[in-house]
């Protein structure tokens, strides 16, 4: 019986050690929720256990080869791939489980530890009292991180709207050596102006990531590999990350390094919509109530990996302050999603608690489509690569790694299969 780990992502817990917290999973014993990062390999005498993380920020694939008695597993679907030649019999650990595998009868239990859907939004929900908690978690992490990191240099990526803005504002207030990073084509975009305006407001070093709008097809096969979706959506982001993520890694030259992501927000409060480009639309969502999309949105983050698989095959830490507010943000009322400046209401008293006030640009836009060019999104259509057009990417890289001729679906409703 032979355990084959190829690259995971490395580990990190905010609250509990490492030994705790795989003690308190795998005994069932879990009652609040596991604070961090992580995709656990763990085994004992009997039995291997391999654990992911409540969100699933840190991918864990497997494959069990019962003939030759090995269990490989990594964070890239490409590594497992190609170590095993068998894309389609490679599965995913879900967020918030874990899998017990006997070594002996090779035959796996996958359990379950942390179930968001289980979380029901508060009736007693008090405006106040959530930003008191939602500011001491942020405070502590960062305090956490200062002590964890002390010494590198720290990354924010900063598009100049609200989410990024208040985690550039904590970690400007808590850490050292902080600089933003913004990123556009040479026609300068809203989310460009925006980020590069407030770093000046709070006294951010500021790193521009400024490139030519063009096409690349090696970048995009390994964007769509690293970023382990083929969703036009999620590959729109990875692209941009992946340009900012190039750009780091010639800054910094090899120096030990930590990027900050304001990922995971649009999640929780359902701030997604659809976007109109050149008479296409493009990011369509499901048309069901916003508790439930908001639900449907979280699980979500089980698959895909634009931010940390992108960055991370770059040689950069990643973390994702946002992931210890979950519960916070889920036990949100669905009926303050509906208001229109609800994010406003849940989030800028934290910033103006820093001292900070937030100026967000009237034609603010998402940083996958910038300005009138359309941005990333704008990039692809008039390119003329499609959602199709990605999915051949897909199916083409992985193909020429597996045994089979044909490649059985990876994602349903959001999720890696597992």
């Amino acid at each position: 019986m032979q355990l084959r780990i190829l690259t995971l992502l490395p580990d990190y817990f905010w609250e509990m050690s490492r030994d705790e917290v795989i003690k308190s999973i795998i005994s069932g014993t879990v009652r609040t929720p596991v604070l961090g990062q992580f995709s656990l390999v763990h085994e004992d005498s009997e039995s291997f256990f391999l654990i992911r993380d409540r969100l699933g920020l840190n991918k864990l694939f497997y494959h069990i080869d019962h003939k030759a008695r090995v269990v490989t597993v990594g964070h890239y679907l490409r590594d497992v791939v190609q170590e095993t030649g068998d894309y389609n019999s490679v599965k995913s650990i879900p967020a918030g489980h874990f899998l017990k595998i006997d070594k002996e009868k090779l035959s796996g239990a996958l359990i379950c530890y942390w179930d968001f859907s289980r979380l029901q939004a508060n009736p007693d929900f008090e405006l106040g009292e959530f930003q008191q908690r939602a500011d001491k978690s942020l405070t502590a992490l960062f305090q956490r991180i200062d002590e964890q990191f002390r010494g590198r240099r720290v990354f924010v990526c900063l598009s100049g709207g609200l989410d990024s803005s208040l985690i550039a504002s904590y970690a400007n207030r808590h850490l050292s050596n902080v600089t933003a990073v913004t990123f556009s084509y040479e026609r300068l975009s809203d989310d460009y102006l925006a980020g590069e305006k407030f770093a000046a407001q709070i006294g951010m070093d500021f790193l521009p990531v400024v490139i030519e709008r063009e096409m690349d097809e090696t970048t995009l096969r390994q964007v769509v590999v690293t970023g382990q979706d083929w969703r036009d959506f999620n590959v729109h982001c990875a692209w941009v990350n992946y340009q900012i993520a190039k750009h780091l890694a010639e800054t910094v030259n090899g120096e030990d390094a930590v990027v900050l992501t304001g990922d995971l927000m649009n999640e929780y409060v359902c701030d997604y919509t659809s976007v109109d480009y050149a008479g296409s639309t493009y990011y369509a969502l499901p048309r069901i109530p916003q508790e439930k999309l908001r639900r449907f949105l979280v699980y979500g983050l089980d698959s895909g990996d634009r931010e940390l698989g992108v960055f991370f095959d770059f040689g950069f830490t990643v973390i994702q302050p946002y992931s210890i507010l979950a519960e916070e943000y889920l036990s949100v009322p669905a009926a303050m999603l509906a208001e229109s400046n609800f994010k406003d209401q849940l989030n800028l008293p934290l910033l103006e608690g820093l001292g900070v006030k937030f100026y967000e640009p009237k034609n603010k836009t998402r940083a996958q489509v910038g300005s009138s060019d359309g941005g990333t999104l704008g990039l692809f259509h008039d390119s003329g690569i499609s959602q199709k057009d990605i999915e051949s990417v897909w199916a083409s890289t992985f193909l020429s790694m597996t045994k089979d001729s044909v490649l059985e679906p990876l994602i349903r409703s959001g999720r890696y299969r597992s």
